[in-house]
């Protein structure tokens, strides 16, 4: 599962994250979009594996309130949903 994990995160581009955030109503500006691309990226297996507090907070001070919000909520629904498969 990592493997494919790995290869997904590989091959996903800023412009395929910021329409899939669009879709569900978060609308990053240019800077917030690189901060977001640039953790899911490089820390991954953290989020997915390891403790992401710092991560998390990291992104909070960086970003809007309401989009660190609505951020986290999806990211808490995803980690929920597909837990299991991890």
């Amino acid at each position: 599962m990592i493997n494919l994990i790995k290869e997904y995160i590989n091959k996903l581009d800023k412009g395929s994250v910021n329409t899939y955030l669009n879709n569900q109503g978060i609308h990053l500006n240019s800077n917030e979009l690189d901060i977001i691309y640039n953790h899911l990226k490089n820390n991954w297996y953290t989020f997915l594996y390891e403790d992401d507090t710092p991560i998390l907070n990291d992104i909070k001070e960086k970003l809007d309130n309401d989009n660190y919000l609505k951020l986290l909520n999806l990211y808490k629904k995803a980690k929920e949903k597909y837990s299991f498969y991890l």
